[in-house]
């Protein structure tokens, strides 16, 4: 790899809006010695490294080459930016640059997948199902759940096995475990008891024992041993 100690330490001081005499007066050298490290003409004493190293917030790695060698196995990029990293078992599956607009995205394959569950903060997007529950700070997009699903935001899964509590609202397949959500409810068919502030459509209700709701919007069969709300019957 080619040394570039020079071009970086120029770069990282007018990143930071600092003069070669601000430089040299923290290092304790010569303005001169400055001007000679970021032309090439020479290099910086080998104590004085980890020192500028550290100043800048960067690897002595970086200072040498412009990228830290780990950083550049691994595929992440060095430049300043936050990245999301998907990782398992030692192997990094994914990497994205952070946005706050964004949701994080998450990629499991049927390697990766088997009993794992996940606690996100923020809102992400998981290709491929899950075989144990979900937590996020956020929304929430994904396929199977075979565990529970809490959220601060919406979900929007396909089957869920395990028990659900959302501030938001659910879209998903058929539901086996209770739920409570804040908004509403939209899922195929429900066989665990489900309370929602908003209102539920749905297939059938098998083995169920109480569905609290404002209206319930049903297109197949209920067999539910008590519904609070209005029962509203769709074809």
């Amino acid at each position: 790899m080619e040394i570039k100690i020079g071009n970086v330490i120029r770069q990282l001081r007018k990143a930071n809006e600092m003069s070669q005499e601000t430089l040299a007066e923290k290092m304790n050298v010569t303005v001169q010695a400055v001007s000679k490290w970021e032309n090439g003409l020479s290099i910086p004493d080998v104590s004085l490294i980890p020192e500028i190293a550290e100043h800048f917030g960067v690897t002595t790695d970086y200072l040498f080459f412009g990228e830290d060698k780990k950083s550049a196995d691994s595929g992440i990029p060095n430049d300043g930016n936050l990245y999301i990293v998907q990782a398992m078992n030692g192997k990094i599956l994914g990497c994205e640059q952070w946005q706050s607009e964004k949701m994080i995205r998450l990629e499991l394959t049927p390697e990766y997948s088997d009993n794992i569950s996940l606690s996100i903060w923020g809102s992400a997007e998981i290709k491929g199902n899950i075989s144990g529950g979900v937590s996020s700070e956020g929304n929430v997009f994904c396929g199977d759940v075979s565990g529970g699903v809490v959220c601060n935001g919406t979900a929007n899964c396909g089957n869920i096995s395990g028990s659900v509590v959302c501030d938001g609202n659910i879209n998903c397949g058929n539901t086996s475990g209770s739920m409570t959500v804040d908004g509403n409810v939209c899922c195929g068919n429900i066989s665990g008891n489900i309370s929602s502030d908003g209102n539920i459509h749905c297939g059938d209700i098998i083995d169920s024992d109480t569905i609290k709701c404002s209206k319930l919007h049903v297109k197949g069969n209920v067999t539910c041993q008590t519904v609070y709300g209005k029962i509203i019957r769709e074809e």
